[in-house]
């Protein structure tokens, strides 16, 4: 099976090594996710979740899906 995405030019994500394997968390992001994630222990984390319209109540996953990784 050849996928779009590695028609395209996507090589791998270093967690997921294996584009065949189906790979499915267990209530909380993977561990090479949460590295794409603000830290919470930043002078400014609060102000980093306000520029997105969050709070301390958001999730993992609306945070990475509102910052899309980007640190």
């Amino acid at each position: 099976m050849t996928y779009k995405a590695v028609e395209v030019g996507f090589k791998k994500y270093p967690s997921f090594p294996d584009l065949k394997e189906h790979y499915e968390s267990q209530g909380r992001l993977f561990p090479g996710l949460m590295n794409r994630l603000p830290n919470k222990n930043r002078t400014n984390y609060s102000e980093i979740l306000s520029k997105y319209n969050f709070d301390i109540t958001s999730t993992e996953m609306e945070i990475l899906e509102a910052t899309r990784g980007r640190l």
